[in-house]
């Protein structure tokens, strides 16, 4: 999609998974699931769809997930969330499928999203992604800083056992996947304490992590050409180094 409110929409009443896949139609390819950002206001599709792009690439399939605004019932994209990925495992276990490894791929309160999933599912089978990458997540959901996005995924008000359950750092276990945090120092919108938090989470667990902090590129920046965000960052081409050779090592 091309149009700015295709792009952005501040309104989500039918979930949809975009498919993008790489190489020849029937080929096999491992496939990721990328979940926007948008701090719960807005699907911020666009930058998904650019760093898709980059990943077919790469040889790696992509799905883009248009998720249901919570508006306080956090329930409504984690159904979408479910539903896409169940969909995507089935067709990795068909026969005749044409997905081979599924990982996860979250940016900024999709990064919560993609986070929640990892460490909250991380002993099913199913549901426990192959690995997860993290692009300047929103991760502790008791800083006050991000008391509305908080409110707009909980409800108002939301409990200390509601905010410990979704604030990623808290649940981490021994089953969680491998995973890359990419994130700038100078975000003012998500502090990169956040990232910093899931690491030191992950590594007091001994789980495979890996964190990039770059100097500057601030927030919402995708990976590949920017054409449709518009938002490619400074730290474009060593983020993508990163990123292409932690997953050449999966």
């Amino acid at each position: 999609p091309d149009d700015q409110n295709a792009l952005y929409p501040e309104q989500v009443v039918d979930p949809s998974l975009s498919i993008m896949r790489s190489g020849q139609k029937n080929q096999a390819s491992p496939m990721i699931l990328l979940v926007p950002g948008g701090g719960y206001n807005r699907v911020a599709l666009a930058q998904c769809f650019d760093t898709a792009l980059w990943l077919n690439q790469l040889g790696w399939s992509c799905a883009v997930l248009e998720y249901r605004l919570p508006e306080g019932d956090h329930q409504k994209p984690l159904e979408d969330l479910k539903a896409a990925w169940l969909y995507l495992r089935k067709e990795e276990t068909n026969s005749t499928g044409t997905i081979q490894g599924l990982g996860i791929m979250g940016f900024s309160a999709g990064g919560q999203l993609a986070a929640n999933w990892s460490t909250l599912h991380a002993g099913d089978k199913q549901l426990r992604p192959d690995f997860s990458i993290l692009l300047y997540p929103v991760i502790d959901l008791s800083d006050p800083v991000q008391s509305g996005l908080a409110e707009r995924f909980l409800g108002k008000s939301p409990s200390g056992d509601q905010l410990k359950k979704y604030s990623a750092h808290l649940q981490v276990g021994s089953d969680v996947p491998p995973m890359l945090i990419l994130l700038s120092d100078d975000d003012s919108v998500v502090s990169p304490d956040h990232s910093v938090r899931m690491y030191h989470a992950l590594n007091d667990k001994n789980s495979s992590a890996s964190l990039h902090i770059f100097p500057t590129g601030g927030h919402a920046w995708c990976l590949g050409d920017g054409a449709i965000s518009g938002r490619l960052c400074n730290h474009a081409e060593p983020a993508m180094a990163v990123m292409r050779d932690w997953l050449s090592r999966l």
